[in-house]
C-alpha cells in the first residue's frame, strides 16, 4: 500500500480548507461533493475513506447513507446504508454534540459497538453533527481500516475536520434545496427530472469506465383497486412503505424515482448482465412486497422491464422507453 504523506502544519490544512470552499461552491451533488472532500482528506489526513448520513425525512432517530468515498464503499453500502441512533453510545455522542467526536482505536473504545467496527474493519474514526443554523441535517464520518491501523490524529487535524464539516453543512444545505424541484413530494424518491439528471452522471461515468448501466421500470399490478377499496390515503402510506423499502434494498449508488402514481424507475450500477439484474429483481420482490397497516396485511406485486446502457441504446430517454415498453409486455403476458 502506498503511504501518503500527512499534512500537519496549520498553514497547509487552512490551505486545503480553502480549496475544499472553492470546490464545493460548484459541486452539483452529493457524491460529486464528498469525492472532493475525500480528495482533500487523503492528502491531509491520510483517510482513504469518507461517509455521509442524512436523516430520514423528518424521523430523527434514524438516518441513511447518502454517499460513501473509499476502498470501503461496498461493505458500507450493503451493510450501513440505513442506521438507527438509539443504542449507539458513538452516534450518540456525535448527534449531541457540535463539536467532532474522535477515537483512536474503535476496536477497544467503549463507545463503539464492536459488532459494527468488526464487519466493517474500521479502526480510527472522526464523526461530526452536519448542521446550519441550528438545524441538524447528519453526519460526516472519516477513518482508517484494518490494512492502515490505528492512526493518530492532533489537535490541528481534529480542528481541520471540524471546519471542513462546517463547509460541508453549507454545501448539504445548498443541494438539498437545490434537490426539492428534483423529487417526488409523497415518497420524497426522485421524480422524473431528478432521476434523468442523476442518470446522466452515471452514464457518463460508465462510458469512461467502459461499464453498463440497467435501467429498470417498476409497475404495482393492481393498484387501482386497492385505493378504491381502501381509499387514497391508505394507498399512499403503501407507496410510501414500497419506497422506503427499495431504499433499503438497494445499493446507495442507484438512481430511484416515483414518475407516476404506481410506476417506478431504478438504475443498477455495477450490475452488469441480465443474470444480476434478475437476481435484483428477485431481491426486491422477496423484501419489498409485504408489510401490515392498521392489523391489515398488503401484498404488492409488479410487472418489470429493463434496458441496458449502452446495448439497447445510448439515450435516456430512449433508455427509459425501451425499459417502459418492456415492462408493458410484461404486464400484458401476466394478463
Amino acid at each position: 500500500m502506498t503511504e501518503l504523506a500527512i499534512v500537519e502544519q496549520p498553514s497547509e490544512l487552512m490551505s486545503s480548507c480553502g480549496r475544499l470552499i472553492k470546490q464545493l461552491h460548484s459541486a452539483g451533488s452529493l457524491p460529486e461533493m464528498l469525492d472532493i472532500v475525500r480528495e482533500e482528506i487523503r492528502l491531509t489526513l491520510g483517510f482513504d475513506d469518507v461517509w455521509a448520513y442524512l436523516y430520514r425525512g423528518d424521523d430523527r432517530s434514524i438516518f441513511e447513507l447518502i454517499s460513501v468515498s473509499g476502498s470501503a464503499k461496498n461493505i458500507v453500502e450493503q451493510q450501513h446504508s440505513i442506521v438507527e441512533i438509539a443504542g449507539d453510545a458513538w452516534l450518540t455522542e456525535i448527534f449531541s454534540s457540535e463539536k467532532p467526536v474522535y477515537c483512536a482505536d474503535a476496536r477497544i473504545d467503549p463507545r463503539t459497538d464492536k459488532e459494527k467496527v468488526k464487519a466493517v474493519g474500521v479502526v480510527t474514526m472522526i464523526g461530526r453533527l452536519l448542521s446550519l443554523d441550528g438545524k441538524k441535517l447528519g453526519r460526516l464520518g472519516t477513518g482508517s481500516f484494518e490494512q492502515m491501523g490505528v492512526r493518530p490524529m492532533s489537535a490541528d487535524e481534529i480542528a481541520y475536520f471540524d471546519v471542513i464539516c462546517d463547509v460541508v453543512s453549507i454545501t448539504v444545505d445548498r443541494l438539498h434545496y437545490m434537490s426539492m424541484s428534483h423529487q417526488d413530494s409523497l415518497t420524497k424518491l426522485s421524480n422524473r427530472r431528478g432521476f434523468k439528471e442523476i442518470a446522466a452522471t452515471q452514464l457518463s461515468l460508465a462510458n469512461r469506465k467502459g461499464e453498463k448501466v440497467p435501467f429498470v421500470y417498476l409497475d404495482l399490478d393492481g393498484f387501482k383497486p386497492l385505493n378504491d377499496t381502501f381509499g387514497h390515503n391508505f394507498g399512499d402510506k403503501v407507496l410510501v412503505e414500497f419506497s422506503n423499502k427499495l431504499r433499503r434494498v438497494l445499493r446507495a449508488s442507484s438512481a430511484i424515482a416515483r414518475i407516476g402514481g404506481d410506476e417506478f424507475l431504478l438504475t443498477l450500477p455495477e450490475t452488469a448482465d441480465k443474470k444480476a439484474i434478475t437476481s435484483v429483481v428477485n431481491k426486491l420482490k422477496q423484501n419489498c412486497c409485504d408489510f401490515e397497516f392498521d392489523g391489515l396485511p398488503v401484498h404488492l406485486s409488479f410487472s418489470v422491464g429493463y434496458a441496458i446502457y449502452p446495448d439497447d441504446a445510448m439515450d435516456i430517454d430512449q433508455l427509459i422507453g425501451i425499459a417502459d415498453k418492456n415492462m408493458y409486455r410484461n404486464k400484458h403476458s401476466k394478463r
